[in-house]
């Protein structure tokens, strides 16, 4: 925790970086990439072959193991945008269009009610298949109906 506060002090950012460095990286990588920022192909091949991260995943720890082994607090991203490669188009002003005052007071929408706030249950929905003979008589289908009502609905 005091190593994270001491990181974000300007003044500090070198050494606690140094430490981190020599914290948790481990010495085969420091050796077998001395010079991490002009040789990043090397780093993120040292952390494909040994941490079996997928592409995006080792391009990642490869950009969080130079920006920590460089330490060097001049290098931080520009945050000016370049004018010459973008051109912004000049949006137009929205003309503002002024209402004359009511008399009557505006009126507040009504409440809302408790009930709509709450999270609605899940739904059931049951289909039933029912495969009735041809020659089923009319009193048959009549008790078939019955029995489902009886068994569903409990009536």
């Amino acid at each position: 925790m005091e190593l994270a506060k001491a990181w974000r002090d300007d003044e500090q950012y070198q050494q606690v970086c140094e430490k981190i460095c020599n914290e948790v990286y481990p010495e085969d990588l420091i050796a077998a990439v001395p010079n991490p920022s002009e040789n990043r192909a090397a780093v993120e091949r040292w952390f494909a072959n040994r941490s079996g991260a997928g592409d995006v995943g080792v391009k990642r720890m490869a950009a969080i193991y130079v920006i920590i082994a460089e330490a060097d607090i001049s290098k931080q991203p520009n945050k000016k945008s370049n004018n010459k490669t973008k051109t912004a188009k000049p949006r137009p002003t929205p003309k503002v269009v002024k209402k004359p005052a009511a008399s009557t007071p505006p009126v507040s929408p009504p409440p809302i009610a408790a009930q709509s706030l709450a999270p609605a249950a899940p739904g059931l929905n049951i289909n039933l298949e029912i495969h009735i003979s041809s020659d089923a008589t009319p009193d048959q289908i009549d008790k078939i109906f019955e029995s489902m009502a009886k068994h569903i609905y409990r009536k």
